[in-house]
């Protein structure tokens, strides 16, 4: 029985583009092309009929743009998106990337300068392996001034009573990340009691773009982790690029330069294991959508020295990894819609 191909659109104005994108992923047996088109209107209802397994689209384009193509798909005809543009690149205009993820976007492709056959392997090889991984994404149908912050689904988070009190509340999040922490955070108040430590898998060279994105959203205020310093109520914290967080036993804050570990720096493994040794149950800590487990072990700590440990539900998740993980080897005190988590962290 042969195994199902993954059915792919692709949109670009340019048609030498386009034709290297076919080229290119026409040599793969796993994949079909459905459709390549270099108006993004004719993209739209190729979505609609194909109905493919992923779309990549480039950014900018005549008439409708690639942000106006994403948000009429994913809030009529959802499916994952890889953005492919040179517009993404990191040392541009890197709040491109947060628009193109507000929207629905899943993931983004710097499009590269190809000059020689070395460098379109290097750049076939990236794209395939993306495009693989999107397929595997759930997706969701997103209205275009997205909020997760609705009260309907409360009810389970009611019912959950504890008395512990906090010092400091943990975020580990990866593919699909920034979305979420950006609803979260525009929902808390400027006066907001505890200070928030946020890891986010994020490529080099994007982190100043989404701290800068974030802060346009929320009152309070949003900074890179300085060595030594101690977190302070109503900040939110991220570790500086190539570097793992950790705390010291005062609660100080430090930055560890060692290897990745499994991969990742920084890690969010590494965040959660120090602040379990330092905060226990002083400590609440989130798991957020993210593929692999990092994260995972480190909540397991937490909830091993008293801390309240959350992961977010299958349903809501662009990718249920890292919770999935989590929940699998019992690290997870609950389990909540983004709505449930944004009424827990708001009523600490």
């Amino acid at each position: 029985m042969n195994k199902k191909r993954i059915k792919v659109v692709l949109v670009d104005d340019s048609l030498l583009i386009l034709n290297i994108f076919k080229k290119i992923l026409s040599s793969y047996e796993e994949l079909e092309i459905v459709g390549a088109y270099s108006k993004a209107s004719d993209a739209l209802k190729a979505v609609i009929k194909e109905k493919p397994d992923v779309l990549c689209t480039d950014y900018s384009m005549p008439g409708m743009d690639g942000l106006e193509l994403i948000s009429e798909i994913m809030e009529k005809n959802p499916c994952p998106i890889l953005v492919v543009s040179s517009l993404v690149e990191q040392k541009k205009q890197p709040e491109n990337v947060f628009n193109l993820l507000e929207a629905g976007a899943v993931d983004v492709l710097s499009k590269p300068l190809i000059n020689s056959e070395e460098e379109l392997q290097k750049f076939a090889s990236q794209l395939l392996r993306k495009i693989i991984l999107l397929s595997g994404v759930y997706t969701f149908r997103r209205k275009k001034k997205n909020n997760f912050s609705s009260t309907k689904e409360m009810g389970a988070f009611l019912s959950v009573n504890h008395n512990q009190k906090f010092n400091i509340v943990l975020i580990g999040a990866s593919t699909g990340g920034p979305l979420l922490i950006s609803e979260i955070i525009k929902t808390l108040p400027e006066n907001y009691s505890l200070p928030i430590v946020c890891v986010q898998h994020i490529s080099e060279g994007f982190l100043s773009g989404m701290i800068d994105w974030l802060q346009s959203l929320t009152r309070l205020k949003i900074e890179i982790a300085g060595h030594g310093e101690f977190p302070k109520p109503g900040r939110i914290y991220f570790p500086p690029e190539k570097s793992h967080l950790l705390f010291d036993n005062k609660g100080r804050f430090l930055l560890d330069y060692s290897e990745p570990l499994n991969g990742h720096k920084p890690a969010i493994n590494k965040t959660f294991y120090s602040a379990a040794g330092t905060f226990g149950e002083k400590a609440t800590a989130l798991l957020l959508t993210g593929m692999g487990n990092d994260g995972a072990t480190g909540l397991l700590k937490i909830k091993g020295e008293g801390g309240y440990t959350i992961a977010q539900d299958e349903s809501s998740c662009i990718v249920f990894g890292m919770p999935k993980a989590a929940i699998e080897m019992n690290a997870v005190v609950s389990v909540f819609t983004p709505s449930e988590i944004i009424h827990f962290l708001k009523n600490l």
